[in-house]
């Protein structure tokens, strides 16, 4: 045996983990690596868990294609059934787990990657992964672990340049999604968003680089003015948008 898919059970509440240990032999005392089923287990301990075996793989490449399957047809990545956040197999493991950043996927971890993607080329599997995504980013806990986990690392597009067609297209969405916000508010929603904005507006100083205005403390005006920006009278800036 080269390694084996497993499947980790929370006692408390039923929901799953899926993984894969390489390893000759079955391990009993292994539930996991992923960021959250460890943090579960550093805070409930191992006897709210049992695992179990789910499958034995004699290569590699069928270790990381059955935890890629296990994980799709168990539904581990939805938030009511299980812990799982990535897809599983090489791809799960250095795409997600230990970022790609300055790095570059094998052959392997690229068609690993490909097949990991092919679950969800059907309409109705995007749809049921964007509903269990919106639903794990609204848990809060899991939003403190993702922090926690980000927390000092280099952001993986930084120092990176936008071309002005990426950032049209970016705008573009942008005001499309804030739009159809604005649309779907009540008058009353509306009244207390506009007070919300005047009253972050307060006691600032409007500023602009000539396309955006922005507003910003007396104390950072100065810093902003040596980057090139300059001051926008309240005058000027009701004009423009206006008011």
């Amino acid at each position: 045996m080269y390694g084996y898919v497993y499947k980790t059970t929370d006692l408390r509440n039923n929901k799953i983990y899926i993984g894969q240990h390489k390893s000759e032999q079955y391990d009993d005392k292994y539930y996991g690596s992923g960021i959250i089923i460890t943090s579960l287990i550093k805070k409930y301990g191992t006897q709210s868990f049992k695992n179990e075996i789910l499958c034995e793989c004699a290569s590699a490449e069928e270790l990381n294609d059955k935890e890629i399957e296990f994980i799709a047809q168990c539904g581990a990545r939805n938030p009511k059934i299980g812990y799982n956040i990535a897809t599983g197999g090489a791809f799960g493991d250095s795409g997600y787990h230990l970022g790609m950043l300055g790095k570059t996927q094998t052959d392997y971890q690229k068609a690993c990657a490909s097949k990991a993607c092919s679950y969800k080329r059907n309409k109705q599997f995007c749809e049921r992964m964007t509903q269990q995504t919106t639903a794990l980013w609204e848990d809060n806990n899991y939003r403190e672990l993702m922090s926690k986990k980000r927390k000092g690392k280099i952001p993986w597009n930084k120092g990176m340049t936008t071309n002005e067609e990426t950032k049209e297209k970016i705008s573009k969405s942008v005001s499309k999604s804030l739009k159809d916000k604005y649309e779907a508010m009540t008058d009353e929603e509306r009244v207390a968003r506009g007070k919300a904005i005047s009253a972050g507006k307060k006691g600032k100083v409007a500023i602009t680089d000539g396309n955006k205005t922005y507003f910003v403390s007396s104390d950072e005006v100065d810093d902003y003015i040596h980057k090139g920006y300059y001051k926008m009278s309240l005058q000027r800036y009701k004009k423009l948008n206006k008011q």
